[in-house]
């Protein structure tokens, strides 16, 4: 359910910002630092994490997703798509 809710975030965020819809693809994360630079890779990962927290966590919930880098990593095709520095 969670990585539907992120397709359709990537998706809606290319097409609002009339951005190459190469970007809507299993490359994502990888194709970032092709198109933008890292204060805009980190822009966007914020804007997705802010949206998420929106969504799924009620106010006085605070998830820092500190289980999430551990979750990552455990996954070599994930880690794969990830930029170089995003998991240090």
């Amino acid at each position: 359910m969670m990585a539907e809710w992120v397709e359709r975030w990537i998706d809606e965020w290319v097409r609002g910002n009339s951005y190459p819809p190469q970007l809507r693809s299993n490359d994502f994360y990888s194709l970032l630092e092709k198109y933008f630079g890292s204060a805009r890779v980190l822009d966007v990962l914020e804007q997705i994490r802010q949206s998420y927290r929106h969504s799924f966590l009620r106010d006085q919930e605070v998830d820092d997703l500190a289980w999430l880098p551990q979750l990552l990593r455990a996954d070599a095709e994930v880690v794969s798509f990830l930029p170089l520095q995003y998991l240090n």
